[in-house]
């Protein structure tokens, strides 16, 4: 697979960065919006999402984001889940998919999860927004998810050190590592590599805001 475009993604746990900087490393950033808890399924948004969006599009960054989904994630809650990111999204435009982040899950609870997976994204779609899942190439989509039911989505996979191996159906961008070093994020940072050009395709179809 060619190589469009590279990118990282950020959290509040990478502190305050310089977009500017960083625009001279890669063309696009996916950036933590929010998450859930275990504990009463409380859902958050991350501190710096508001910041690090804005000062991502003034960099003329590319842009997409992650919901960060927590351990007891069921094919309810998910809807709520989502609900809770659209919320986030409005007044925002997004040239990278929104993706569902699963890797809190249990192992065991691969049909639930699955499921949960299905209603997150499906309720973003039905909204107009690109959706995707991320998860590891082997302990999210081989012992946490069924792959099979997951074909209508674009896949973020992380393997590090080398390409996924068993996710690479849908296979859209690959987080290969998560000691990556850029101008303008101090310390290390999750590096990612896009193989599709998404805001081609969600520009073209009127997703993500557009």
């Amino acid at each position: 697979m060619g190589i469009v475009a590279k990118g990282v993604d950020l959290s509040h746990h990478n502190g305050v960065v310089d977009f500017e900087a960083l625009s001279k490393s890669v063309s696009f950033v996916i950036l933590k919006a929010g998450g859930s808890e275990k504990r009463g399924h409380h859902q958050f948004t991350d501190i710096m999402f508001e910041n690090n969006y804005k000062a991502a599009k003034k960099a003329g960054l590319n842009v997409g984001c992650y919901f960060f989904a927590g351990s007891d994630l069921n094919e309810h809650n998910a809807i709520d889940d989502a609900e809770y990111l659209w919320r986030l999204l409005q007044g925002k435009q997004f040239e990278y998919p929104v993706f569902l982040d699963i890797e809190a899950q249990y192992k065991y609870n691969i049909i639930q999860t699955t499921q949960a997976a299905i209603n997150f994204c499906d309720y973003l779609e039905d909204r107009h927004f690109f959706v995707g899942i991320y998860a590891s190439d082997i302990s999210g989509f081989k012992e946490r998810l069924d792959k099979k039911y997951l074909k209508p989505y674009t896949w973020w996979v992380a393997r590090y050190g080398k390409e996924p191996k068993y996710a690479t159906e849908n296979l859209g961008i690959w987080q290969n590592s998560s000691e990556g070093s850029v101008y303008g994020v101090n310390g290390k940072v999750d590096t990612d590599i896009s193989f599709i050009k998404y805001d081609d395709i969600i520009k073209k179809k009127h997703l993500n805001g557009f």
